[in-house]
C-alpha cells in the first residue's frame, strides 16, 4: 500500500535539497535480530561466525517491543541468526502478539516440526520467510550442515498446511541470488509453483553486518561480467514465468528488472532509499540502526527508543541515506522502486508487454 504524501515529497526530495528537509523518517516496521546464533553454516553469510554472547534478555526484549509500540510500530519481524534457537521465543512472540503486532518469522526452517510450527501459530505468528537457495545435496553444500534440506523441506510441507488451513496467512521462499545459485533458482521457482508456495528474491549483499567477513569470497560469490550473460537468461525466464503464473513470483516486474542493474551497480544512487524512512533494525544487543550496512544510531540498553528516533542524529542520517550517501545494499529494494516515480513508469511499462 502507497503512502502518498512520502510518494509525492520523496520524489521531490531526492532532487531538491529544501523539500529533502521536510521529508521526515516515521518508522512502522521493525526487524529485531533477537540472536546470532545459527544451525546453518552458509557459506554466504557472516553471522553464524560471530559467536555472539551478551544478548538481551527475554525482560529486554519485552520492555523494546513495549518501546515499539508506544512509538507507533505496527509490524514485527524477528530473525536472526536463527530465531527459533532462542529457548525464550514462543514468549517472545506471544508478547508481541498481546500488543497487537503483526508478527513475521525469518526462519532456515533447520528447527521447525509440527510442534514447533504449531506453537509459532498459536502464539501470533501470522507471516513466515523461509530461505531455500537449492535443492537436495547441493542446498546441505551451501547450508554447510549434512542432511539439513531434508528437515527444511519438511519445515516447507508442515508452514504450507499451516497456510492452506488459514492459520498463517503469508508463507513464502525466500531465495538468494548470487553466482553459485544462478543454476538453481529454476529449479526452486519450479518446486515452488508445484507446491504452492510463492517465491520472493534476495539479492547478495556486503553490508558489514551480514556479510563482512565473506568480502574475501566475491570472486566465488558476486555475479561479475563474466556471468551477467547468465543472470540475463535468468532473469527473461523468471518474468516469462511471472507472466504465467504472476501470484508465485513475489517481486514486481520493475523489481526484476533491477535484478540486471544491482549487480552491474549496486548502489544504484540515483534511486532514493524510500526503505530508509519506513524501518528500523535492532540486532541481539539492543542497537539500533537506521540500516544494516552502516553503524549503529543508538543503543536501547543506554537510552529510550523515542530520545533515538527524535535525535537530530537519526533526522539527518536518514536524509543521507535517502540521498544514497552510504556503501550500498540490497535491502528493501522492491519498496523503494515501488516509490520511485521512473521505476513506477517502468512497471506499467513492462505489464503492458505481453
Amino acid at each position: 500500500m502507497y503512502h502518498l504524501p512520502l510518494l509525492l515529497k520523496g520524489n521531490i526530495a531526492a532532487h531538491n535539497s529544501y523539500f529533502l528537509s521536510k521529508v521526515k523518517p516515521k518508522p512502522r516496521t521493525v526487524e529485531i535480530s533477537i540472536t546470532e546464533k545459527c544451525c546453518l553454516r552458509c557459506i554466504a553469510c557472516n553471522v553464524w561466525r560471530k559467536r555472539s554472547t551478551d544478548e538481551l534478555t527475554l525482560g529486554e526484549v519485552m520492555d523494546i517491543i513495549d518501546q515499539l509500540k508506544e512509538e507507533g510500530f505496527v509490524n514485527l519481524f524477528l530473525s536472526g541468526g536463527e530465531p527459533l534457537l532462542r529457548s525464550d521465543i514462543f514468549d517472545i512472540i506471544k508478547y508481541a502478539n498481546k500488543l497487537h503486532f503483526d508478527i513475521g518469522l525469518f526462519t532456515n526452517g533447520y528447527l521447525v516440526n509440527e510442534e514447533v510450527a504449531t506453537k509459532l501459530v498459536e502464539n501470533g505468528v501470522s507471516s513466515v520467510s523461509l530461505s531455500l537457495d537449492a535443492l537436495g545435496k547441493k542446498y546441505d553444500e551451501m547450508r554447510g550442515v549434512e542432511g539439513a534440506y531434508d528437515r527444511v523441506y519438511n519445515a516447507i510441507k508442515i508452514f504450507l498446511r499451516l497456510k492452506k488451513e488459514n492459520k498463517l496467512n503469508s508463507f513464502v521462499i525466500s531465495t538468494l541470488i548470487m553466482k553459485p545459485t544462478l543454476d538453481s533458482v529454476l529449479e526452486i521457482i519450479d518446486f515452488g509453483i508445484k507446491k504452492g508456495a510463492p517465491i520472493k528474491f534476495n539479492l547478495l549483499d556486503y553490508t558489514p553486518y551480514f556479510f563482512q567477513n565473506v568480502a574475501s569470497q566475491k570472486n566465488e560469490l558476486w555475479v561479475g561480467e563474466t556471468d551477467m550473460h547468465r543472470l540475463n537468461k535468468l532473469v527473461d525466464m523468471i518474468i516469462k514465468i511471472k507472466r504465467k503464473h504472476p501470484q508465485m513470483i513475489m517481486e514486481s516486474y520493475a523489481s526484476l528488472e533491477y535484478i540486471r542493474d544491482y549487480f552491474r551497480d549496486p548502489l544504484q544512487k540515483d534511486i532514493p532509499c524510500f526503505r530508509i524512512l519506513k524501518n528500523i533494525q535492532i540486532d541481539p544487543r539492543g542497537k539500533v540502526y537506521p540500516c544494516w550496512s552502516v553503524p549503529p544510531i543508538g543503543d536501547l540498553r543506554k537510552e529510550k527508543l523515542s530520545s533515538i528516533l527524535s535525535s537530530e542524529n537519526y533526522i539527518k542520517r536518514t536524509q543521507k541515506l535517502f540521498k544514497k550517501e552510504c556503501p550500498g545494499c540490497s535491502c528493501g529494494y522492491e519498496t523503494n522502486l515501488r516509490y520511485d516515480i521512473r521505476n513506477l513508469i517502468r512497471e506499467m511499462v513492462l505489464r503492458l508487454k505481453r
